[in-house]
């Protein structure tokens, strides 16, 4: 049975989540707070001046050993995704008798694919690029959970904001550790460990998929995750 309004301190009423719709994406309706709006736009303004470095070939953040490594591992397996061959079975890994690469620096599959399809789209620097992708990525995933815990646009666009914004994650966009700073599973796998109290077959689809990304992601992530 539907919930009726709510009558909170002060006169001011709330309306239950079943009235607006079936769960938390019947929120997606709702119109968006203009403060909010305008955060996100001047985020990206404030960004725009790094696209013509990023342009010319620059990588963000400074030159250290783990974006070294990262260059090397990314385009022995780009090579080796182009080739249709399993990268860790490629010759740019020094192949039989070399490092597998791939599980060691945490399966990071995901974050390949993305920077990979924008070689394959003859992007001519993709590793440059590649966290523009990923910070986006990471802020749309926040957004059902934040619609869940708040049920309004305003503070979930803000919290989402910040989420793709913490210092971790940009220290590791900084070092070129991207596959660690790729977390837009991460908090579909909390909305799925909070929608699964309800029961459903879809919650536990969720979890399943939600869980299976965050570990092609990084598969450390989902072992942090699991007690």
């Amino acid at each position: 049975m539907n919930a009726g309004p709510k009558t909170l301190p002060g006169g001011a009423q709330t309306i239950s989540v079943q009235q607006q719709g079936d769960g938390v994406w019947a929120l997606f309706v709702q119109p968006v707070d203009p403060a909010a709006a305008v955060g996100v736009v001047a985020s990206l303004v404030v960004a725009l001046p790094e696209l013509q470095a990023l342009r010319g070939g620059a990588l963000l953040g400074y030159q250290n050993d783990d974006w070294l490594g990262a260059i090397a591992l990314h385009h022995g397996t780009h090579q080796a995704l182009l080739a249709f061959e399993a990268p860790w079975l490629h010759r740019a890994f020094m192949w039989p008798t070399g490092m597998n690469l791939l599980p060691a620096n945490g399966a990071n599959i995901l974050e390949f694919l993305l920077s990979g399809l924008l070689k394959a789209l003859g992007a001519e620097h993709p590793l440059s690029f590649t966290p523009l992708l990923i910070l986006p990525l990471n802020l749309l995933g926040f957004v059902p959970l934040g619609l869940h815990l708040w049920k309004r646009w305003g503070p979930t666009l803000a919290a989402a904001m910040v989420w793709t914004l913490l210092p971790p994650s940009l220290g590791e966009l900084a070092t070129g550790r991207m596959t660690q700073a790729l977390l837009f599973a991460l908090p579909l796998v909390m909305l799925a460990l909070l929608r699964l109290k309800g029961g459903g077959w879809r919650n536990a689809v969720l979890l399943g998929v939600s869980g299976a990304l965050l570990a092609l992601s990084y598969w450390f992530c989902l072992l942090y995750t699991s007690p």
